[in-house]
């Protein structure tokens, strides 16, 4: 009984232990993991905690990118490499240089955010790659 139950400040609707939630820097707040990022910022009034940008892997493309990569012949390889290593090398730069960027995409009278990394161009990339490869008619 003497358990009190924490509402989140944003929706204020019940935090449940179970899901996953997060706390202000500052003032030590806990939310709904989506309303801390949905809000930008510590929605306590006075208090000066912003929304860090979530970190993700920065490899995640990484390994569908080698088994695409290695579906296609040494011709096609060759023939598009020029697009192909310079795509890469400036994704995975970028990548790990930036880490994630987040972009405030307007959604009613909130905000969503869109987190992405430079390297989600190596599928768009392999893709494009593939097609020529198809297309082309290479074994």
């Amino acid at each position: 009984m003497g358990l009190t139950r924490i509402r989140c400040p944003y929706c204020r609707a019940y935090l449940d232990p179970a899901e996953k939630t997060c706390r202000c820097s500052e003032c030590q707040t806990r939310y709904h993991f989506s309303c801390w990022i949905e809000n930008g910022n510590c929605a306590v009034y006075g208090c000066a905690g912003r929304c860090e940008e979530p970190k993700r892997a920065i490899l995640v493309w990484l390994a569908p990118c080698i088994a695409l990569v290695s579906l296609c012949n040494s011709w096609t390889m060759a023939a598009l490499s020029f697009v192909m290593i310079p795509a890469l090398i400036i994704s995975l730069f970028s990548a790990f240089y930036y880490g994630v960027m987040m972009v405030r995409l307007p959604q009613g009278n909130r905000f969503m955010y869109a987190g992405y990394t430079f390297l989600n161009l190596c599928p768009i990339v392999l893709l494009y790659y593939l097609f020529i490869h198809v297309l082309v008619g290479a074994k």
